[in-house]
């Protein structure tokens, strides 16, 4: 949400849904107690439930790719070491992973949450084996990359395959492609090239090159000459692929090592089988008659005290190979937020508000003029320059937000607060924050300051690439209405009582569902008749004739029944 406060938007979005629903029944002017009703009705509707908080907290922390390395005495292919990343700390489950696939040479599930570098698990130990390979001349693809839809493959080669391969290791030439039907037969390098050249966003994590990297095959000509290692496409496609005799040249070479099954809880059922025959069959057009390494990750799959044994059976049934571990991430609070500090501040309900307007300020700015000069600027502005607030001169503004409200108190209890599975109502949460007596200030105002705390929580990153002090997020549960029912009564407007429910019925009587002229707004009931009773639904298992009836609501004209099949 991108709203100073949250609550602001959920009102918004409440009125806007009521206003909406109400247009799907445009009752008459001629019935004002009706369309009066309806709309009191409408609003004592919970339509909009939240915000809700969640915590997006870091995960536990291993050793760096650097320390894994065979020059320190570790296992990984020296060559990894020129990862920008290489001396960040790894999560403990990337580590793991690591030590399981490429130390061990073992097939993983990889079963943790949303942004918890998943990928890393496989592609790290890929690009191991590859770095690593004995007849890096032989050809073949060694590494099968299969996505659900192409927009996750795209995605996962264009911003974590790409600058990997043809950036960072470039120099190795391990070729890369991706084989789907967005790669269309007979187009040339150039046209393809050109189009890579308009995604903004891959130019930057390629660094601006002049060229797109050599090693990376654009065309469906190019892998059909010389498969590249790394093949990435969807499980349609390799459906495709095996059978077209167009294609055979692909999969000539036997040299596969390793099927990678991204969001692999998306192969259930009939499309399990399909996929689960797709690779065997695969496996044989090859002549595969060793154990390949496979690897499946997902951020929805179960848990519990024989999960993993049951996850693994099924992996073994999907991929036809033996799985030996599933790897689970840990979230913790910011490691900041763990120390003990003897420097912690507090800020008030309405300094938090103000700290609010600057960060809100800072939003506007492009990210490169977001420096410590203008944050005392705005300070200064709101009457928030005090000496715990300031920066050092030419020091990082992320960097020293991070280390400087790890240790404010108010996020330091929201960490504490949400340091639990599930959500938490956005309104609980600031009344559990600021529940001081002192605390004067209205549940609006109170609201505002939390929101200003979790805003800094997310601005507050040492690096870019890494966890903010705070992550989390905000959900909203929406509803709608089944419809309205009424109580047919003998006056003016044809109706004593409205519920909003699609059929309804009480001491007072049976209730029917109410049905509007889209066009002139007139307002009917519906009922079904059967041997000369009208029921409000259609009864079941009836041996009797049942006709639909449509009535006219109200006495301004004489009552009638519309028939209707």
């Amino acid at each position: 949400m991108s709203e100073a406060n949250p609550i602001v938007l959920v009102e918004e979005l409440r009125t806007v849904l009521g206003r909406y629903i109400a247009t799907t029944l445009p009752i008459s002017r001629r019935y004002p107690r009706l369309a009066e009703r309806f709309r009191h009705e409408l609003q004592q509707q919970n339509l909009v439930d939240g915000p809700y908080v969640e915590a997006l907290p870091d995960f536990e922390k291993g050793v760096s790719l650097n320390a894994l390395l065979k020059r320190n005495g570790g296992f990984l292919n020296d060559a990894l070491g020129v990862l920008p990343t290489a001396n960040r700390a790894l999560h403990r489950h990337q580590q793991l992973a690591l030590e399981y696939a490429a130390r061990d040479g073992k097939s993983l599930l990889v079963a943790t949450g949303t942004g918890s570098g998943k990928t890393e698990t496989f592609l790290y130990p890929i690009a191991h084996a590859l770095l690593s390979d004995p007849e890096p001349e032989k050809p073949g693809v060694r590494a099968l990359l299969i996505y659900p839809m192409n927009a996750l493959a795209n995605d996962q080669l264009y911003y974590r395959i790409a600058p990997l391969f043809g950036n960072y290791l470039a120099r190795h030439s391990i070729t890369f492609g991706r084989y789907t039907g967005q790669v269309k037969a007979n187009t040339s390098h150039a046209e393809e090239e050109s189009r890579l050249f308009e995604n903004s966003k891959l130019m930057a994590v390629l660094d601006y090159p002049q060229h797109i990297p050599g090693n990376w095959m654009l065309t469906r000509e190019e892998m059909l000459r010389d498969p590249p290692k790394v093949l990435i496409t969807n499980y349609a496609m390799l459906e495709h692929l095996l059978l077209l005799p167009r294609n055979e040249r692909l999969f000539s070479a036997n040299a596969l090592k390793c099927i990678v099954l991204d969001e692999i809880h998306t192969y259930h059922g009939a499309q399990a089988t399909e996929v689960s025959f797709l690779l065997r069959k695969l496996k044989n057009r090859l002549g595969v008659n060793a154990p390949l390494q496979v690897f499946g990750t997902s951020a929805s799959l179960a848990d519990g005290a024989d999960a993993d044994e049951k996850l693994k059976a099924f992996a073994r049934d999907l991929f036809g190979e033996e799985v030996h571990a599933v790897i689970r991430g840990k979230r913790i609070v910011h490691e900041r937020l763990q120390r003990p500090t003897d420097r912690e501040f507090s800020l008030s309900v309405q300094e938090w508000i103000r700290l609010g307007r600057v960060l809100e300020a800072l939003a506007q700015l492009p990210e490169t003029d977001r420096s410590t000069e203008m944050w005392h600027g705005y300070l200064e502005e709101h009457d928030l320059l005090r000496q715990n607030l300031q920066a050092a001169e030419n020091e990082d503004l992320g960097p020293f937000l991070e280390k400087r409200f790890s240790e404010n108190r108010e996020a330091r209890r929201v960490a504490a607060l949400l340091d639990k599975p599930g959500v938490i109502h956005f309104s609980e949460l600031a009344q559990r924050l600021f529940d001081s007596p002192l605390v004067t200030e209205t549940a609006a105002e109170r609201g505002q300051a939390l929101s200003a705390v979790i805003r800094m929580g997310m601005v507050a990153q040492a690096d870019k690439n890494g966890f903010p002090l705070l992550p989390g997020r905000y959900h909203l549960a929406v509803n709608g209405i089944e419809g309205v029912a009424v109580l047919p009564a003998a006056d003016d407007e044809g109706w004593s009582q409205i519920r909003v429910a699609r059929h309804h019925q009480s001491e007072e009587g049976r209730y029917y569902p109410l049905l509007v002229c889209r066009k002139c707004g007139q307002p009917y009931f519906e009922g079904y008749e059967e041997s000369g009773h009208l029921h409000s639904r259609r009864p079941d298992h009836s041996d009797a004739a049942v006709e639909r009836r449509v009535f006219w609501l109200g006495n301004t004209r004489r009552p009638r029944g519309r028939r209707g099949r």
